[in-house]
């Protein structure tokens, strides 16, 4: 069991090389991008083999993807990748540093305007009687062709869908793909969106996106702080404000006194009052904004307490020495259930109690361990 780490084209996914780095890190999240590191060292190369080396890890036309490697796995299960961004050498020797970049960082260098308009401020994209998942696979497909050989991305879109929902983006509004993406994550009832690393059957990368309202939430993965076997080290708790709230607006449609509007409270919380404003143009009518508010404000009742913790990349082991099944890396999913069962030791948390959050990603390094991050 260990980790493997392979240059591919960032174009087309194909292996360039295996790379043993000397340093690393990555990771994954749900609705936003992750950046990391690689240090790669070649001072044991001849001449000719370290500037071949130098090439394949050139800045942007290669990714690093990071597997892991066990006998479920043989061919490895991608966990991490990202775009090789600018080198620093490191003085005096082969070898140098870099900053790594996930699939978002290209979508923010994508527009959704039409390459071949006469005009670019009148290149239009209408979609209409579309689902939020259809709606990304068609943002997806301009950014991955355009009509240049060179826009092409290793990508497994989302299936075709319908749905009720209109956009209409046009080029004078300057869209980028990326962040058009995440405003729709960000919307009252928008989705989740996860672009995950995978190895296709032909042993080309590809990053697979999954759009879904509440993306994996249906999974869970348990651990057992405190357990004479637990999987869960070194916990950290932050407690976060920024949608607590408990009288929420909805702002939909419409202009003026027409626009659509709802509202919702709480006022038994024993918190003082806190107000909200969420602007959803998906939203067409004064009770459906009401719903939206509702939804809102029972998710911003109390801080949402994010934990992290450490798991062992390998799972847990029985008494036998076995890896069981299901508490190692290849089973973290983001937006997944994260039950936690409560040891009685700890000021902070709940004694005896089972906590429910969700896998917000997860972050990785050369070691064997992974850090989750939840909401």
């Amino acid at each position: 069991m260990a980790w493997r780490y392979d240059l591919v084209d960032s174009r087309t996914g194909e292996k360039i090389a295996v790379v043993e780095p000397a340093e690393y890190e990555g990771g994954t999240l749900l609705n936003d991008a992750t950046t990391g590191s690689v240090g790669l060292n070649f001072a044991h190369l001849d001449l000719a083999q370290a500037r071949a080396y130098v090439a394949d890890a050139h800045p942007v036309k290669s990714l690093i993807v990071q597997s892991w490697v066990d006998a479920a796995h043989p061919d490895g299960f991608a966990v991490s990748a990202g775009y090789i961004g600018p080198r620093e050498r490191e003085p005096g020797a082969w070898a140098f540093t870099a900053s790594t970049h996930d699939l978002w960082w290209m979508l923010d260098r994508r527009t959704a305007i039409g390459p071949l308009s006469t005009n670019p401020a009148e290149s239009r994209y209408l979609i209409e009687k579309s689902s939020f998942a259809n709606y990304v696979r068609r943002l997806l497909e301009i950014a991955d062709n355009n009509s240049e050989s060179s826009d092409v991305l290793p990508l497994i879109l989302p299936p075709e869908g319908t749905g009720p929902r209109k956009w209409d983006i046009r080029g004078h509004e300057s869209p980028i793909i990326g962040q058009l993406i995440r405003d729709v994550c960000n919307e009252g009832s928008g989705p989740d969106v996860w672009f995950q690393p995978v190895w296709r059957a032909d042993a080309t990368f590809a990053w697979q996106a999954h759009v879904s309202t509440a993306l994996n939430r249906s999974l869970s993965f348990e651990v057992q702080l405190g357990a004479d076997r637990s999987n869960a080290f070194d916990l950290g708790l932050t407690e976060d404000l920024s949608l607590m709230a408990n009288r929420v607006f909805v702002a939909g449609e419409g202009e003026g006194r027409a626009k659509k509007m709802g509202s919702a409270v709480d006022a038994s919380t024993g918190y003082p009052t806190m107000e909200r404003i969420v602007t959803d143009n998906q939203v067409k009518s004064v009770e459906q904004a009401r719903r939206v508010a509702a939804g809102v404000r029972d998710a911003g009742l109390a801080p949402i307490m994010e934990l992290s913790m450490k798991i062992r990349a390998e799972g847990v082991r029985d008494l036998d020495g076995n890896v069981v099944p299901g508490t190692g890396v290849t089973a973290l999913r983001p937006g997944m259930t994260i039950r936690l069962f409560m040891n009685d030791d700890d000021p902070f948390l709940p004694a005896g109690e089972v906590i429910e959050a969700r896998l917000a990603g997860y972050s990785t390094d050369d070691s064997e361990n992974i850090t989750l991050h939840t909401w």
